[in-house]
């Protein structure tokens, strides 16, 4: 099988699915439309590659990582122009990840833990953000007017070795500046920050259509508990999966989401922890689930 060294680049929609449940058809118009006109010229302006659409993410190769992350600048550049226009319910916000790897070559299509590893960090990324591996970071500093801020070593899900990361701050009085991360997530620091693991919310309606809801509350949670505090990284590592909820012992209790953040009816969402202390590894558990309430 081929292999080659690549910059990938990940574009996820925030929030894809609760958009979705209130407007599908509108909701995918809305997608095709940033990519035919912010994403597809910027792709080929800096000769990058569509590999592929992923529902509501795509996936893009380069051969330069610096054209990659000059490409996602200008993507969330333009995004930021074009949704101060826009009316709040029809705007879409994209998290965008970027790592340089080996890619393995299957038709036109490209696979490996270059491409996962980009997957994990657009979670990661703010709403209109970027996020970029360590491995990436190295080979554009410098190269492009932008700074970064320390996200600290982050664990991902299939991912045997533990990933620095830094959020790109596109602001230009950030231009070569790198902040963020607080003593003890050193570069060369290998001791073991606290874990939070995030787990699929369930599903405790009967419309199997809330999965997406409550999959995208799931990496809401994974992206929120990842962004810095102002300039620094958070003191704990974040680890998204799935697990033996039934041996974890959670405890917690229901909150009613907010109105606007669902679609029309009344939900509820059950965010719960294990216990504090009874995991030796300093690592915390949480999950949650979402419910239809009829009246």
């Amino acid at each position: 099988m081929e292999r080659h060294l690549a910059a990938v680049l990940i574009a996820d929609v925030v929030g894809y699915g609760r958009l979705s449940q209130i407007d599908d058809e509108g909701t995918r118009a809305l997608f095709r439309t940033d990519l035919n006109e912010v994403f597809e010229p910027r792709i080929a302006a800096h000769h990058g590659r569509l590999v592929k659409t992923m529902g509501d993410g795509m996936l893009v190769e380069f051969h330069s990582v610096v054209d990659a992350l000059r490409c996602a600048v200008e993507i969330q550049q333009r995004k930021a122009e074009v949704n101060v226009l826009t009316q709040p319910e029809r705007r879409l916000d994209f998290r965008i990840g970027i790592n340089l790897g080996d890619v393995m070559v299957e038709g036109d299509d490209i696979h490996g833990d270059a491409v996962n590893i980009a997957d994990r960090l657009q979670g990661l990324a703010e709403p209109g953000g970027i996020a970029i591996s360590a491995t990436a970071c190295d080979h554009v500093r410098g190269k492009v007017p932008i700074g970064f801020a320390s996200l600290g070593v982050q664990k991902m899900k299939s991912i045997a070795e533990p990933v620095r990361v830094y959020r790109v701050l596109i602001d230009p009085a950030t231009a070569g500046k790198i902040v963020g991360a607080k003593p003890g997530l050193s570069a060369g620091d290998n001791s073991k920050p606290p874990v939070i693991a995030v787990l699929p919310f369930e599903n405790l309606s009967a419309d199997d259509g809330w999965r997406r809801l409550a999959d995208g509350l799931s990496a809401d949670m994974v992206g929120d508990l990842a962004r810095p505090c102002g300039h620094f990284a958070p003191d704990h590592a974040v680890l998204s999966g799935t697990g033996e909820r039934h041996t974890l012992g959670w405890t917690g209790t229901e909150r009613r989401l907010p109105a606007g953040r669902h679609p029309p009816g009344d939900r509820t969402a059950c965010p719960r922890r294990g216990a504090a202390g009874r995991h030796p590894d300093r690592s915390q558990p949480l999950v949650g689930a979402v419910r239809r309430v009829d009246r």
